[in-house]
């Protein structure tokens, strides 16, 4: 179901009555700050979004400049947005099912990505030697690494105390599925970090499909490191309630419908919404 947004206009004398009827309809109400004479109500259903933006006549019109200011401040001194991680072995669509969310969902939406990108122009032999540094210059590169996800991160919650849903594309808390190799010293440290300081999101989306999927969509890994992954993808973040586990070895709509409904729960559960 694709984003549904629809604009109603409510005289303020009757809005009361039409609050409530909404509500029973199942609507939430957005709480958002420097909207003026506006009210946003929202629901999910049928693995869809849908917005209304009620227009009121106001006693008095805000001036641009303090709605400007108030939409940089948080809601309450509680996080009002989501930290909504999608994870999975390469292939299982990580980046196919966010770009179909953030499409989908008719809110501020800001993905991370927490993923590794080499830097341009650096040839593969120079990488491979890098693997085999020492575990000096490897826990430096470690530690730098997860100073860089935490300056991502930390501009991430920014944006949730402020009500926007977090996508988070991979995450730092992947290496305890995927055991990348390191050196003894590099590795506790690596295990150190993810384990202790690192936050864990409010919800956990686990994308998964059989190994003979993954290996079509990417060939770089052989299947049997592929089906290992999925093994342990499964007991790392299988067994924790935060996490759901979609299948996209299913229609495209049906998994991005699953990994909606995750999103609106962890945004119901911020916003302590009854539903």
């Amino acid at each position: 179901m694709d984003r549904s947004e629809v604009d109603i206009e409510l005289d303020r004398a009757h809005w009361r009555s039409a609050d409530a009827a909404l509500r029973r309809a199942g609507f939430e109400v957005l709480e958002a700050r420097g909207i003026g004479p506006h009210r946003f109500y929202l629901a999910f259903a049928e693995g869809g979004w849908i917005k209304l933006d009620a227009k009121l006549a106001p006693a008095h019109q805000p001036r641009a400049l303090a709605r400007k200011l108030a939409r940089r401040l948080p809601l309450s001194v509680r996080r009002a947005g989501p930290v909504v991680a999608l994870v999975g072995p390469d292939g299982a669509g990580k980046g196919t099912i966010i770009e179909h969310l953030r499409a989908q969902i008719p809110l501020a939406v800001d993905v991370l990505y927490l993923g590794w990108r080499p830097r341009r122009g650096r040839p593969a032999e120079a990488l491979r030697a890098e693997s085999k540094r020492g575990a000096l210059r490897e826990c430096a590169g470690l530690l730098r690494g997860h100073l860089r996800s935490a300056r991502i991160l930390l501009r991430g919650y920014a944006a949730a105390w402020r009500g926007t849903i977090v996508l988070c594309d991979r995450h730092p808390l992947e290496v305890l599925a995927t055991r990348p190799h390191r050196t003894r010293t590099g590795l506790a440290l690596e295990r150190l970090l993810a384990r202790r300081l690192t936050p864990w999101p409010d919800r956990i989306v686990l994308l998964d499909a059989p190994a003979e999927v993954l290996g079509a969509r990417k060939e770089e890994q052989p299947a049997e490191t592929l089906e290992r992954w999925r093994a342990d993808y499964r007991h790392v973040f299988g067994a924790d309630s935060r996490t759901a586990l979609v299948s996209t070895a299913q229609a495209l709509e049906a998994s991005v419908a699953e990994a909606s409904a995750v999103v609106w729960s962890a945004l119901a559960e911020r916003r302590r919404w009854a539903s």
